[in-house]
């Protein structure tokens, strides 16, 4: 499954089905006190005192209902936060082993490196962990560096102060390794994904795929935490076992204040709907710029019309209006 997308449609719908529930209970609560005051008013008029205090006791009584199915609801919320966190928590543990097993085998490493990996990646495991803590004072750039490193990537500073030298060497040429592996997979990805959408010429794919090989390259030389929110949204598809292919450029549009502030109104609320959609046509126009180069324009006439015809599901579920940045809380703010 492959949607830029696709996570935070998911985060969408699970906000809506909460905000579902929540209306749902405290009306179901409010129910529950409408026979109350069915009964009370068919009994003969009290004297005044006595109407005052049943109509005290009534309320007194509802807001406890009232204030018990909130407290519930966010006492759920927590719980599921929290549990979610301990999963994400293992995965990143898991993530951790796999590559400290993988560099001491690759590099012949001592039972004294070993154990120096190991101190490295629980603090890193730590950190990542206090993503999904809000009351952490640990910011969010520190936690996003440290999914990059569990991710195997930007590595270098932390094993200076374990490896020698000449173990530094070998890992360089292995990760540079990795790096053109990955690239040359992601390339392969991409031509087959245009395949799918354009009629692509024989005579074109070398230059196509040299052009997707380098921009992937590029990214994974240079993956930085400024890309954290992508790196949160691919923890969450890995472990869902979802393939997605990310848009860093929606990285920008979650964190950047100043492009969520021009979609901000004096309320404080802001249109989401309006806020992705420009990230969408900016993404666009940014590929076919990038495609140009290569393709002829029936090509890039079909191509666009294929880009503009995904994520309209996505559009339709957030166009209601804005929504209070109370509620919906985008990484970053």
């Amino acid at each position: 499954m492959k949607r830029p997308l696709l996570l935070i449609l998911l985060g969408v719908l699970v906000l809506v089905v909460a905000s579902v529930i929540t209306t749902r209970r405290n009306s179901e609560t409010e129910e529950r006190m409408a026979p109350a005051e069915s009964s009370r008013s068919a009994v003969p008029e009290p004297s005044k005192a006595r109407e005052s205090e049943d109509e005290s006791a009534l309320a007194s009584k509802t807001n406890r209902a009232l204030v018990s199915a909130q407290e519930e609801n966010v006492t759920g919320s927590q719980n599921y936060i929290t549990h979610l966190g301990d999963v994400l928590g293992n995965q990143n543990r898991n993530k951790a082993d796999r590559l400290i097993e993988k560099l001491v085998n690759d590099l012949g490493l001592s039972a004294e490196q070993k154990a120096a990996l190991e101190e490295y990646f629980d603090e890193k495991v730590e950190l990542a962990g206090e993503l999904m803590n809000r009351n952490s004072g640990v910011e969010l750039s520190q936690a996003f560096e440290a999914l990059r490193i569990l991710g195997g990537k930007g590595l270098a500073d932390g094993l200076q102060e374990i490896l020698s030298e000449e173990q530094m060497d070998e890992w360089r040429q292995l990760d540079a390794e990795r790096e053109r592996r990955i690239a040359d997979s992601d390339a392969l990805r991409q031509m087959a994904d245009l395949g799918e959408q354009i009629s692509v010429r024989s005579d074109q794919r070398e230059a196509l795929y040299e052009h997707f090989y380098q921009n992937a390259l590029e990214a994974e030389q240079n993956s930085s935490p400024a890309k954290g929110f992508g790196m949160a949204m691919s923890q969450f598809t890995e472990g869902m076992g979802i393939e997605m292919s990310f848009d860093h450029s929606a990285d920008k549009v979650a964190s950047d204040p100043d492009v969520i502030a021009d979609f901000t109104n004096e309320e404080g609320e802001v249109d989401y709907a309006g806020l992705l959609k420009k990230q969408r046509e900016e993404s666009i126009e940014r590929k076919i710029k990038e495609l140009s180069p290569f393709l002829d324009e029936k090509q890039l006439q079909d191509y666009r019309s294929h880009l503009e015809s995904q994520g309209t599901i996505f559009e339709g579920l957030l166009n209601q209006g804005p929504h209070s940045s109370s509620t919906v809380v985008i990484p970053g703010e």
